[in-house]
């Protein structure tokens, strides 16, 4: 995933999902419900934002009886991944897949990707 490529992620989560609250927190953060998986936007400063330039990073939380978390971001121009637990890293690999190829889908609705720092 290239530093575009996560701001198409942001952006898609940013504005066409919707908000939710995963934790003390972070409250009402943007929200995307995958089949697998949930994907919430942090921000840069707690406990929540109203712009996307104040993207930190994306929260995963998988389905199911046991959650397990994974973080995404952005740092100097790369795109990190960790996974939190006893997620796979290829399941993590998997997941960033899903959420690039699904805002790629509706990407073109989006307009330009956003710049995020």
């Amino acid at each position: 995933m290239t530093a575009a490529d996560f701001a198409l992620v942001c952006r898609f989560i940013f504005e066409t999902g919707d908000r939710q609250t995963y934790c003390n927190r972070y409250n009402q953060n943007p929200h995307f419900e995958f089949d697998t998986f949930d994907a919430w936007l942090n921000p840069q400063r707690a406990p929540s934002f109203e712009r996307l330039d104040e993207v930190a990073s994306i929260t995963l939380r998988t389905k199911g009886e046991q959650w397990k978390y994974a973080d995404v971001w952005l740092a100097d121009g790369t795109v990190h991944t960790s996974a939190r637990g006893e997620w796979s890293s290829d399941a993590l690999a998997e997941a960033v897949r899903v959420m690039l190829a699904t805002a790629k889908k509706t990407g073109s609705a989006l307009g330009p990707y956003a710049r995020l720092v």
